[in-house]
C-alpha cells in the first residue's frame, strides 16, 4: 500500500501555527457574563475573519454551541517540571508578594501549569487571556515562551469596580472590601507588568492600567452585539411598561434598581395606575425579590421568554448609579429596537457619539419620571429613539469592529514576518468634530 510522503520520509509534518489561543479560568457557555459575552463575540469574529483561533478554559466550557465547540481544547494536566516552571516565573524581587497574593486568591497552581504543555503544542503566535485572573495566567509565559505575545482582555475590571463599592459600604464592610482592593490591585501590578497589551472596557480603565503595568498598548475594546440575533420583531403590546434585564445577583444592578424603586417609580405609577415594571434576571437576591411588593412591579427572575418580555416593553431602563465595563444588555435592547433610558453609568465603554441620540440620559429621579412620562406618551419620539438604537448600534458595535481593531493591535506587536495578514485599517472615528485614525490611536491609552 503506498504510505504519505512523510511516512518515507521519516518525520511527520510540522503543524501550522495557531494565530491566536483564547484562554480563561472560567468556561465560556452560557453567555450570562459581560466576561462571556465579550469573549465569545470576540472569538466568532477573529475565527469569521479568517484567523487560526483556539480556545481553551480550565473548567470545562458545557453545552456550547457547534461553532464554539469546534475551536475548544482540553487543558492539559501539568507535569511537575510544567509547576515548578510557572512557580519560578513568579519569583523576581516580588515573588514573595506573588505567593502571597496567589494563596489568598485560592488559585491552584498545578491546575494553570497545563498553559505551558498547551501552548507548546499549539505554537500560538499570541494569547489572550479573559478575566479578572488573566495576568497569573499568562505571566507563566514570560520565562517559558518568550516570543509568544501575551495580552490580557480585563472584561469586568475588579479593583476600580470594588473602590466605587466600598464609597457606598457601611462603615463595618470597609475592612473587607479594602482588603479585596489590595489584592486585585496587587495581581494588575504584580503579575501585568511585562504584557505585550491590555484591552480594557473603557477609556479610564485602559489609562490607569497603562499607567499602574508599565504596558504601552493598554486600549479600548469596545463591546458589540450580534445583531443578526437581537432585532426587532414583533411590536410592543404593553403600553406604559418599563423592563429591566441584567444579573440580579451584583452590586451596581441591586443598588440601582432600589434606587430606581424608591425615588422614581412612585410618581410614574401615580400618573398612572396600570404602569408596570419588568425586572429580569438571574439568581435575584432577596433585596430584589422583595420589590415585587411594590404595586406595578414584577420580579421574573431568569425567564426562559425574556427576550419577549423585553420586546414586548416600552422602554428599557439601565439606572445603575456605578459599576464597571459594559452593560451588554444596553447593546442588545438597541439592537431589539427598544427606547432606552439610562444613567450615564450604564453607558461606560460605550461610543454615543452619534448625529442621532441613540438613548435618553437621565441623571436626577425628576429627570428619570419626566423623560419616561414623555416616552410613554409620544409614539414618534418612542419610534426615533428604535430607529436611533438600532442604527447606532449596527454600527458603532459590531463584533467585526472588535475583532478589526484586536488584529490591528496584534499587529503592532508581533514580528514583521508574523503579522496577520487578514484585517484592513480601522476605521476613523470622530471625538470632539475632528477624525481620529483609531490604527494609530491604539498606542494610547485611549
Amino acid at each position: 500500500m503506498m504510505q504519505p510522503d512523510y511516512m518515507q520520509l521519516g518525520d511527520p509534518p510540522t503543524p501550522s501555527r495557531t494565530d491566536v489561543l483564547v484562554i480563561s479560568e472560567s468556561g465560556l457557555w452560557p453567555m450570562d457574563r459581560a466576561v462571556r459575552v465579550q469573549g465569545c463575540g470576540l472569538i466568532r469574529a477573529l475565527s469569521e475573519a479568517g484567523m487560526k483561533i483556539a480556545v481553551s478554559t480550565l473548567r470545562p466550557t458545557q453545552d456550547a454551541p457547534f461553532w464554539l465547540t469546534g475551536l475548544l481544547h482540553p487543558w492539559p494536566e501539568a507535569q511537575p517540571t510544567h509547576v515548578r516552571e510557572l512557580i519560578e516565573s513568579w519569583g523576581g524581587v516580588c515573588g514573595s508578594l506573588r505567593r502571597t497574593l496567589i494563596r489568598s486568591q485560592a488559585i491552584d497552581a498545578p491546575a494553570i501549569a497545563g498553559l505551558l504543555p498547551l501552548v507548546d503544542e499549539l505554537r500560538p503566535r499570541a494569547v489572550i487571556a479573559l478575566g479578572q485572573h488573566g495576568p497569573v495566567l499568562l505571566k507563566g509565559l514570560s520565562t517559558t515562551h518568550p516570543a509568544v505575545k501575551r495580552v490580557w482582555c480585563t472584561g469586568e475590571e475588579p479593583a476600580s469596580y470594588l473602590i466605587q463599592c466600598l464609597l457606598r459600604d457601611p462603615a463595618a464592610l470597609w475592612r473587607l472590601r479594602a482588603s479585596l482592593i489590595c489584592q486585585f490591585a496587587g495581581i494588575e501590578w504584580l503579575f501585568a507588568r511585562g504584557l505585550d497589551a491590555i484591552l480594557a472596557p473603557d477609556r479610564g480603565e485602559a489609562r490607569k492600567l497603562r499607567i499602574m503595568t508599565g504596558v504601552k498598548q493598554a486600549v479600548t475594546l469596545r463591546h458589540g452585539v450580534d445583531a443578526t440575533v437581537f432585532k426587532p420583531e414583533a411590536a410592543r403590546t404593553t403600553p406604559r411598561s418599563l423592563v429591566f434585564r441584567g444579573r440580579l445577583d451584583i452590586e451596581p444592578n441591586v443598588h440601582g434598581l432600589r434606587w430606581f424603586t424608591q425615588h422614581v417609580w412612585p410618581s410614574l405609577r401615580s400618573r398612572s395606575h396600570t404602569a408596570t415594571l419588568r425586572i429580569i434576571g438571574r439568581n435575584p437576591l432577596p433585596s430584589i425579590r422583595e420589590l415585587g411588593a411594590i404595586p406595578g412591579v414584577r420580579v421574573m427572575g431568569g425567564a426562559d421568554e425574556a427576550h419577549q418580555h423585553v420586546r414586548e416593553a416600552s422602554a428599557a431602563i439601565l439606572p445603575q448609579r456605578f459599576g464597571g465595563g459594559v452593560q451588554h444588555t444596553l447593546l442588545e435592547a438597541a439592537a431589539m429596537g427598544l427606547p432606552i433610558l439610562a444613567s450615564p453609568a450604564a453607558t461606560k465603554g460605550l461610543d454615543l457619539l452619534t448625529d442621532s441620540s441613540p438613548l435618553v440620559l437621565c441623571h436626577r429621579p425628576a429627570e428619570w419620571v419626566e423623560s419616561v412620562w414623555r416616552l410613554w406618551n409620544d409614539p414618534s419620539l418612542a419610534a426615533d429613539l428604535s430607529r436611533a438604537g438600532r442604527s447606532w448600534v449596527t454600527r458603532s458595535h459590531t463584533w467585526e469592529d472588535a475583532a478589526t481593531r484586536v488584529i490591528a493591535l496584534l499587529n503592532q506587536v508581533l514580528p514583521r514576518d508574523q503579522r496577520i495578514t487578514t484585517t484592513s485599517a480601522p476605521p476613523l472615528q470622530t471625538i470632539g468634530g475632528k477624525k481620529r485614525d483609531e490604527q494609530a490611536s491604539l498606542g494610547e491609552a485611549a
